[in-house]
């Protein structure tokens, strides 16, 4: 079987390297962005590589290769200028497991079974529900096993005999705070409370922020690049495309993952009784999908197409809740264009509580770390550790997220744990809670849509480098130290 592998090229001279790929006929070279070479072409071999997708007129192709036509490309064209393209994975906190060793007799006498019960408030039976039971915290990533609870609210884990239960996560993806219990003893059945979701009482970014007037961000448009926006009766989109390939330009709806419905309700909810306003309801919103249906990871090159879309539709800001694994050529150049056409990108710093992770870490990306609101949620609700030193010494309610990544590219911190927003149900109340970067990452870019919408003259100003450094410095203006330290929240949290 032949493996393929996508590759992303990219030139100054867009109608060379367009041919170069793609036209039978020999062309005398074409040259490489960045490297100061010219690639001799014409090799039959070359032009057997499939063009998946372009950006501008061929300014940057993306080509699925076997490894065959790879080599055969660096054998007759040494010192040719290429990269495999990266993905990109959405920024929310999740919880990743090392699995249970299991005993290697076949039997069931070496087992046990440990059950789940998630209750609602009122003790009926919650269906549908993840559970994650840990049974080491020291392992990286804590070792545990996942399952999901049936019609009567109940979730079975078969574990070796003589495995302890350390903690329980269960996570709804609807309507309910998580549930976190770590038990005084071992039992062989454990029984969790959710809490309903009240968008009456303030989650983990309204008991900070007050949700925005009518009119907050209005005459700012904001482009989400995410896994895809509602359908919810409280976002309205003014537009936006899919950039997923072999998926219809016109899905840019939800994913069905729900991140990316969540991250825009964060900046642009309108409020009702069922659902929590955005941070700037009159923002115009537009979604750019680059997630495939149900799946939380993307093609870097999708990222960078996105980014050039929502700049030539006007776009004034533009929310990157996503990391990818290593800093792309294709989407940095993107930024770089951006930023020349006066548009400011904001990115999630990441959540592995290490590094700032890219595209944040470039340093014209507005780069946004997590922190807590303490008691922002219910008893129980959060895990026990979810805050990190070091703690705000001007600001004694919030504490550092242990997720959050952190370091000197950091320009600015937001809530990001416990925070309730918007999912793609189509019908008003429907609500959920996420926490990661990917929240803190929205909530910054609402909050600079609320400030750029005051200042007419910057928000009409001309669309250049100029403008897009008058925002960010902007940005950074409206922020007032919590007291983490630079490397935790940089210029501080929005105000």
């Amino acid at each position: 079987m032949r493996y393929l592998q996508k590759y992303v090229f990219m030139s100054d001279d867009s109608d060379d390297i367009e041919s170069w790929l793609t036209e039978p006929a020999a062309l005398g070279g074409a040259t490489m962005a960045g490297a100061g070479l010219t690639v001799m072409t014409g090799a039959a071999r070359i032009r057997k590589a499939q063009v998946v997708n372009t950006i501008g007129k061929g300014e940057a192709i993306l080509v699925t290769m076997s490894d065959e036509e790879r080599l055969n490309i660096i054998h007759d064209n040494p010192g040719i200028q290429f990269v495999a393209e990266g993905r990109a994975r959405m920024a929310f906190a999740a919880i990743h497991l090392t699995p249970i060793p299991q005993p290697t007799m076949a039997s069931a006498q070496g087992r046990k079974t440990v059950v789940v019960q998630v209750r609602d408030g009122k003790g009926k039976p919650v269906r549908g529900v993840p559970v994650a039971l840990l049974t080491d915290l020291k392992t990286k990533p804590p070792t545990g096993a996942e399952s999901k609870t049936d019609k009567r609210g109940s979730a079975k884990f078969p574990l070796p005999h003589g495995t302890k239960v350390a903690r329980i996560h269960a996570m709804p993806h609807a309507g309910f705070w998580w549930a976190t219990h770590v038990p005084a003893k071992q039992q062989g059945t454990y029984t969790l409370e959710c809490v309903r979701l009240d968008p009456e009482v303030p989650d983990g970014l309204r008991a900070f922020y007050p949700p925005g007037a009518a009119t907050a961000g209005q005459g700012v448009t904001v482009a989400v690049i995410d896994g895809g926006v509602g359908p919810h009766p409280s976002l309205k989109l003014a537009g936006g495309a899919n950039l997923v390939d072999d998926e219809p330009d016109a899905a840019f709806f939800d994913n069905g993952i729900g991140h990316g419905t969540h991250v825009a309700g964060i900046i642009g909810a309108t409020a009702d009784p069922r659902t929590p306003g955005g941070l700037a309801p009159a923002a115009r919103l537009l979604s750019y999908r680059v997630y495939a249906k149900g799946s939380i990871s993307a093609g870097s090159f999708a990222v960078a197409a996105a980014i050039r879309q929502a700049v030539d539709d006007g776009a004034d800001l533009i929310n990157l809740s996503l990391v990818l694994e290593d800093d792309q050529p294709e989407v940095n150049r993107e930024i770089q264009r951006a930023l020349a056409r006066g548009v400011v990108c904001i990115a999630a710093a990441g959540n592995n509580g290490g590094p700032v992770g890219a595209p944040a870490r470039t340093s014209i990306v507005l780069a946004v770390s997590a922190v807590a609101v303490r008691a922002s949620w219910p008893k129980g609700a959060l895990d026990t550790d979810v805050l990190s030193t070091p703690k705000a010494k001007k600001n004694k309610k919030l504490g550092f997220a242990r997720f959050s990544n952190f370091g000197s590219q950091i320009d600015c911190a937001a809530p990001g744990v416990g925070i309730v927003s918007t999912l793609p149900r189509g019908r008003s109340g429907a609500i959920g809670v996420m926490g990661g970067t990917s929240m803190a990452a929205p909530a910054v870019t609402a909050l600079l849509a609320r400030a750029l919408a005051q200042d007419a003259a910057l928000l009409n100003a001309a669309r250049n480098k100029a403008r897009a450094e008058q925002i960010l410095t902007l940005a950074r203006s409206l922020a007032t130290k919590a007291g983490f330290g630079a490397n935790y929240e940089g210029f501080g949290l929005l105000r």
